[in-house]
């Protein structure tokens, strides 16, 4: 079955119930759904931006894992066991490279996830935001000069995101 309207999932949903729709039914419900795709309403802007914050914070600990650590010591022990030793003088910087390595990977993963389940559903993942509140939120009472803040802010963005976007059926 052919596609007609990519973006507009209740006409959609529709024809694939095979419900009969009239030409001008059709062209309504799709003028309808441009005209909301194209406002620059709250919710179209936080589904934009939540997934770009999150590779945001991403590529910050990215920069941070791969400017602050001693990369040449960790490569001359060969990778293998180099991080966790506590008699390697610069176990601590060591462990702060790898920690800060993971989590700009889980931090990637959070914002491709989220951009695409937006583009594939609409909707950001309330999920997304928990996770990051979960994160986010003990991280800024235990260490209150860290990225905590940042995280609690993107994780509260994007659970207003989830919020304010309306279910698949009443798109």
């Amino acid at each position: 079955m052919e596609l007609q309207y990519r973006n507009y999932s209740s006409v959609f949903l529709e024809k694939q119930r095979g419900a009969p729709m009239s030409a001008p039914a059709d062209r309504a419900r799709a003028l309808r759904g441009r005209r909301a795709e194209r406002g620059s309403t709250r919710e179209s802007i936080l589904n934009r931006w939540v997934p770009r914050l999150a590779v945001g914070a991403a590529a910050l600990h990215f920069v941070v894992a791969f400017t602050v650590a001693d990369w040449t010591g960790i490569v001359g022990h060969g990778f293998v066991n180099t991080v966790g030793d506590d008699t390697v003088p610069d176990n601590a910087q060591r462990m702060a490279t790898l920690w800060f390595l993971m989590a700009g990977i889980g931090f990637l993963a959070f914002g491709t996830f989220a951009r695409w389940a937006v583009k594939a559903t609409g909707r950001m993942p309330a999920q997304i935001g928990g996770y990051l509140l979960l994160a986010g939120v003990p991280m800024a009472i235990m260490q209150p000069v860290s990225g905590g803040a940042l995280l609690t802010v993107i994780g509260i963005l994007a659970l207003l995101a989830a919020k304010h976007t309306p279910p698949l059926g009443e798109q």
